[in-house]
């Protein structure tokens, strides 16, 4: 199984009273390095640094504590699949902040991810194309757990890997909330959950002439609404639905990149 891509639409929204924003700050003599996603001005992720030749990587920070919705979608996005250009889309759209965005909506199957264990991305395919940290000779420690779909091999050099990265930890979550929305997946219920998401196309300046998939295409899906349901659909191995708006600005991939994205899931604009 794999995510499955059910609409898609690109737009801009020139407006937004979002407590979202993203962020950037410079080292030596970069004006911009690092970027972050931040909450209400409080840097709630830092999402990596510009550069195409390091690593990607993510990391929890102490904005990451709360999530992001309206009263006014809660019961529309937990008990149905929310359509793009609904009238709950476009109360989805006023949490995004102001930006270029490609928003799409799949259906996914979310594996969680417990941090160094054999399905971590940072302690398997990161050090098998980019190594260990130079320095501290460790693995990435993203200080969350979180979630994969299956990753997706565009071809010989390029694959697409899939995070989802709650912006609340698993221990902050009720059970008897999952619970309850695992008896709704069990009934054939698939509520929607949203995201901030951003592409970040990563390759090291060398590789071994007979390495594979050294250009890593991450797709990182930052959820604002829908723990409860995430957590439940991986528990109960049911599928779920993902509203994704991918920040264009925000994304380190080149054009031929973004086609090479677009095209695996047959995406036109």
């Amino acid at each position: 199984m794999q995510l499955q891509l059910l609409q898609h639409k690109k737009t801009e929204l020139k407006s937004s009273d979002s407590i979202i924003s993203f962020q950037t700050t410079g080292a030596g003599s970069w004006k911009e390095w690092d970027r972050f996603i931040c909450i209400e001005g409080k840097k709630a992720y830092h999402i990596g640094n510009i550069c195409g030749t390091c690593n990607y990587f993510f990391e929890r920070l102490e904005g990451a504590n709360q999530k992001i919705s309206r009263k006014t979608i809660i019961d529309e996005v937990g008990n149905k699949s929310i359509e793009i250009n609904s009238d709950t889309y476009f109360e989805i759209e006023k949490l995004m902040p102001v930006g270029k965005f490609y928003i799409l909506r799949f259906t996914v199957h979310p594996r969680f991810i417990r941090i160094g264990t054999e399905h971590d991305y940072f302690t398997k395919e990161d050090i098998e194309t980019f190594g260990l940290d130079s320095f501290w000779g460790l693995p990435h420690y993203p200080k969350t757990n979180y979630y994969r779909e299956i990753d997706i091999e565009i071809n010989e050099r390029s694959k697409l890997y899939n995070f989802l990265i709650p912006i609340v930890p698993e221990n902050w979550l009720d059970n008897n909330v999952i619970n309850s929305y695992a008896d709704k997946l069990n009934d054939g219920i698939i509520p929607t959950v949203i995201a901030i998401s951003h592409i970040d196309v990563k390759e090291p300046a060398d590789w071994d002439d007979d390495q594979k998939h050294t250009k890593h295409i991450c797709f990182a899906n930052y959820i604002l609404d829908g723990h409860h349901k995430l957590f439940a659909a991986a528990k109960s191995g049911k599928p779920i639905n993902l509203i994704s708006f991918i920040s264009i600005d925000n994304s380190i991939c080149s054009e031929s990149d973004w086609t090479l994205f677009k095209s695996t899931f047959g995406i036109s604009e």
